[in-house]
Formats: structure tokens, sequence, C-alpha cells
């Protein structure tokens, strides 16, 4: 027998187990409550806002609206990571948003049809679902190489410039720190790989299996989300460390100021 549908009951009994978290917090003056509170109502509103418009979108499934709405997606990712990096987003969001873009689109065509094999490659509810997905992990990924960077950077800086000083060049200086930012990025999506299946399952796969599909079709989806994800991740995150180590140093090879946010 199925499980049945998720009731607004369902839902507030689980929210009300957050308030021990919350009065925990308030006893050992761990100040992270009005936190906590604003970002599980904006989790709320915006998931029930979006799943509003999706079932609109799913429906009428035109293609130049869904691209649309990725494209969309898109921004607002690059408006997360410039904010996030405290980068001013007049120097970044435009190349933020072709270096996650293009690779996304890319991979999102060759997964409806190539591995999927659909009829319509431009299917609302594979790829905005796909889409959201390889996006939200490509993001954290990015925040994470590009916070790496730039602090390893500043706090390497002497070694930096005597590399530049020995008569290497802006490339050959940078190429430890671009090394370092995506070993700390890419780390936790190989972890996620190697564990997968042994210490945890992913939401994705287990949510087909709760809506009843076969355990065996849940994995087939999942590995293919999973190796997607790395894609993604590891091109986007080459991508724009690329982009970073060219737009970011002025033309004496130092750190410019003017790229972030005061």
């Amino acid at each position: 027998m199925g499980a049945e549908q998720v009731t607004v009951v369902g839902i507030g009994i689980l929210l009300a187990f957050l308030i021990p978290i919350f009065v925990v917090n308030k006893m050992i003056g761990l100040s992270i409550n009005k936190s906590m509170i604003i970002s599980v109502v904006r989790m709320i509103v915006q998931l029930l806002l979006v799943g509003l418009y999706l079932q609109f979108l799913f429906k009428w499934n035109y293609s130049w609206l869904n691209v649309t709405y990725i494209i969309i997606m898109v921004l607002v990712s690059a408006f997360t990571i410039t904010g996030s990096c405290k980068l001013k987003r007049s120097k970044f969001l435009l190349l933020l948003s072709m270096g996650v873009g293009i690779p996304l689109f890319v991979l999102i065509f060759i997964l409806t049809g190539f591995v999927l094999k659909l009829d319509n490659v431009f299917d609302a509810r594979y790829i905005i679902t796909l889409s959201g997905m390889l996006l939200g992990n490509c993001m954290r990924s990015i925040i994470i190489s590009f916070n790496t960077f730039y602090n390893s950077i500043r706090e390497n800086e002497d070694t930096y410039l005597l590399y530049l000083s020995l008569g290497a060049s802006r490339d050959q200086a940078v190429k430890p720190q671009i090394i370092n930012a995506m070993e700390s990025a890419l780390k936790p999506a190989i972890a996620s790989m190697m564990t997968i299946g042994l210490v945890s399952l992913p939401g994705m796969m287990t949510g087909q299996m709760l809506g009843g599909s076969l355990p065996l079709t849940a994995i087939s989806y999942q590995i293919i989300i999973m190796v997607a994800i790395f894609i993604l991740q590891y091109t986007g995150i080459a991508v724009m460390l690329k982009i970073a180590a060219n737009i970011s140093f002025d033309s004496r090879d130092r750190l410019r100021k003017e790229i972030f946010l005061h």
C-alpha cells in the first residue's frame, strides 16, 4: 500500500519538533532562532509558490517557456553566488550566468536527448527538475571554490608575489590556489558519491520509492543524476576559476580590490 498524501497537519506535526531546538538555542545563547524562523518560513512560502507555478508549467509544457524558466534559474543562481562571495555583480553576473548556463544546457540536452531518450527534449517535467538539482549543487560548489580561491590568494600573497618575482606567469603563480579551491569544492561531492547507498539515501531516490517506483528504477535515475551533478560541478568550477583568475588581477598582476563588495 502506497504512502498517503502529506497533509498540512502532518507538516505541522513535524514543524512542532523545531520548538525544542528554539528553546535549547535560547538556553545556551545560540542566537540563530531568528534566522532559523526566517529560513523555514521563506522555504515554505517559496516552495508553495514554485509548486503552484510548476503545476501550470507542467500542464502547458511550452518549450520556450521551459527554457525561459531555466534561464531565470541560472540568473538567480549567479546572483546568489556573487552575493555569497561578496563580489560585485556588475563584474561577475553575466560571466557567471554564461559559465554555468552553457554547460548546464549542454548537459541537460545530453540527458534528455541521449540518456533518457525523450521525444520532447524540452519536457518541463524533466528539464526543470533536472536543472534544479544540477544548479543547486553546482552553485554551492562554486561558492566554496570562489571563497577558497580569494581567501587563499590573500593569505598566501607573499608566496604569490614571490612566484611572480621569480619569473612565473600569473597563471603559474595562481595555480596552487586554483588547485586548492577545486579540491575544497570537489571533495564533498566525491565523498558523497563514495558513501551513497551505504551511509545515505539521496532525496530524489527516496522520493521516487516513496512515490511507488521500483528501487532499481529509482537507483538508475540517481546514478545519472549524481554523475551529471559532478560533471557540472567540475566544469562550472574549472571554468569560473579560470575566468576569475583572468579578471581579478590588474595589469601588474595585483588582486583588484574593486571587484569586491566593501
